[in-house]
């Protein structure tokens, strides 16, 4: 067996494990009936807050980007479903799912500032 050949069926089962984990959380921790609003809803217990303040999908804006953790991203991007409920591509609902992650982290700032 060659090297690359080795080495691409390592890459392969390292996304497939990746993919088989964010399934599970995202089975595990979806609350909702509607499919197309489960990664908006769990992608807090798939990605930290602090990686969504520091990368974003495409890496502008200086953060980094999620794109070069290629196995960890195309295994999340396989995730998220495709289906009539759904708004947008996977890519485009990962991108709104950031973004609500986000506005909520900075709307619980702001409360706690509040108090």
């Amino acid at each position: 067996m060659s090297s690359k050949s080795y080495l691409r069926r390592l890459i392969k089962a390292e996304k497939e494990k990746y993919l088989e984990k964010l399934l599970i959380v995202g089975k595990e921790s979806a609350n909702s009936s509607e499919i197309s609003e489960g990664v908006l809803k769990t992608l807090k217990n798939i990605i930290s807050e602090e990686i969504t303040r520091n990368y974003n999908i495409e890496g502008v804006h200086g953060k980094k980007s999620l794109k070069t953790m290629a196995n960890f991203y195309s295994a999340l991007l396989d995730s998220i479903p495709i289906n009539e409920n759904c708004s947008g591509s996977a890519e485009t609902q990962l991108r709104k799912a950031i973004q609500l992650q986000k506005k909520r982290h900075f709307k619980k700032l702001a409360n706690t500032r509040t108090e």
